[in-house]
């Protein structure tokens, strides 16, 4: 279980990173810009996965970007050349490398996670909910097959 004593810092520490980087909503914003969840623009990746992103170049920089699983999907192992940070928003998911599926615990809702580029790993949704989450990078998205 993650209390909200050990997420509380990890969420603002992603936050402030993402607010001094300009990716941050405040960051030089000249008027609010808001987008409702049912206008969400959704990219197939080929593999699963549906992206958004939300701000900067999720094809080739920076960027702050949802991904969203279906319930019940189980990735095939993969990589992406960079390091990313996520934070549920919803559904529960579980990242682990292979054969770690049974130590991997359950992420709900405000959990968060880091994966470093080129580690072989299996993302998964649990079913009941599709899962989204929000992807920080710092250079582009990709999805590799292993």
């Amino acid at each position: 279980m993650i209390s909200v004593h050990s997420t509380t810092p990890r969420l603002l520490a992603v936050g402030l990173a993402l607010a001094s980087l300009g990716l941050g909503p405040m960051a030089r914003a000249a008027e609010i810009t808001e987008t409702p969840v049912e206008t969400i623009t959704w990219t197939e990746s080929g593999l699963g996965p549906l992206l958004a992103p939300i701000v900067g170049d999720m094809a080739h920089g920076q960027h702050l970007s949802f991904v969203r699983l279906p319930a019940g999907f189980v990735s095939p192992a993969h990589t992406h050349s960079h390091d990313y940070t996520a934070v549920q928003v919803s559904g529960v998911s579980r990242h682990y490398p292979p054969g770690g599926r049974d130590t991997a615990p359950d992420l709900a809702s405000g959990s968060t996670w880091s994966v470093p580029g080129d580690l072989v790993h299996i993302s998964e949704c649990l079913p009941g909910a599709d899962c989204i989450f929000a992807v920080f990078q710092t250079a582009g998205f990709d999805l590799l097959p292993q």
